[in-house]
């Protein structure tokens, strides 16, 4: 069951973010643009892992619906001597069911390496753009963003 985001962590979010525009000015739109492009792609994403899903599951009830006939059909398979067939059949829909599940392992794993590096990208594009417009980064404002930015991490891995 989803973790939902309560009254209060909004206005955590905002009061966050209200004071990182505070003390880091415009700098801060890097950051909200990091967000909604990491949106985006973790949205397009979940999308896609849901399309691998779906392809998974089609697969592995094609190699359960011939394992069930299999059993069904045991007596006259073994009198027939077809065990070789169905033996190479339930194999090559073992093998289809094993690339699908691969192929929707490694979205998966594309999705949430993004949903836990978004913060940091995040956060790293705010100070890279903060240092190219010309500041200076002194220990007491980048330890306030920095704390900032960990009241915002949950919100962002919970946006997907």
């Amino acid at each position: 069951m989803p973790v939902q985001i309560s009254n209060y962590m909004y206005s955590f979010v905002v009061v966050s973010l209200y004071l990182m525009y505070y003390y880091i000015g415009i700098a801060f739109f890097a950051g909200v643009a990091t967000i909604c492009v990491t949106s985006l792609f973790n949205f397009i994403n979940g999308k896609i892992m849901w399309v691998f899903y779906d392809r998974m599951m089609k697969t592995k009830d094609l190699r359960t619906k011939a394992v069930t006939e299999m059993f069904t059909a045991i007596k006259f398979i073994k009198i027939n001597a077809l065990e070789e067939y169905f033996i190479e059949r339930v194999t090559k829909l073992r093998n289809l069911e094993m690339l699908q599940n691969l192929k929707t392992n490694m979205v998966y794993c594309v999705s949430v390496f993004s949903v836990w590096m978004a913060p940091m990208m995040v956060i790293n594009a705010t100070f890279a753009y903060y240092i190219y417009l010309g500041n200076e980064m002194n220990p007491a404002s980048t330890f306030t963003i920095i704390s900032l930015f960990q009241v915002l991490q949950e919100p962002l891995r919970q946006l997907p």
